[in-house]
């Protein structure tokens, strides 16, 4: 952590190599505001990145044709899934829950140039209402990482 008490690398993008690797979404060491705050103050960023990215640059041409079982054939892949978790209560306690609820979170990962993946996700309000949607995140994720492609995008979805 830094002095003002947020970990400087929860505020960025990193792609995941190892399981140590930095998240970029939330440090459960930087949780001193509570997950949703947090949460919140780190899609507030990106929500600034997202929107630069969307403004700066065109999507890059993606191929009409993927050739997925040729071993040798180029293709970058996103895959996408949904999530699907009991919502926790605020406090732990040993009264019987009288309504269960489900959070659904969808998440995708994009690979880079590099190799490795990127994980999006929407961004949230201090009141867990969206402020960028998935879409966004990938569109201005694909437009910083390939927009300068002179080729067709090779891009295969799952």
């Amino acid at each position: 952590m830094n002095a003002s008490g947020h970990c400087p690398r929860a505020l960025t993008y990193h792609s995941h190599r190892s399981p140590t690797a930095c998240g970029g979404v939330i440090h459960f060491w930087c949780l001193d505001k509570g997950v949703h705050l947090k949460a919140a103050e780190i899609s507030e960023i990106q929500k600034q990145q997202v929107r630069e990215r969307l403004k700066r640059s065109k999507l890059p041409t993606v191929a009409s044709e993927v050739d997925i079982y040729e071993a040798k054939a180029a293709e970058i892949l996103l895959f996408d899934d949904g999530i699907q978790v009991k919502e926790q209560k605020a406090k732990r306690d040993k009264q019987a829950i009288k309504q269960k609820s489900r959070v659904n979170t969808d998440v995708a990962m994009l690979q880079k140039r590099d190799g490795t993946y990127q994980y999006l996700i929407a961004g949230i309000s201090e009141q867990g209402e969206e402020i960028f949607s998935l879409q966004e995140a990938i569109q201005a994720e694909i437009k910083s990482e390939y927009s300068r492609r002179k080729t067709p995008l090779p891009m295969g979805v799952s």
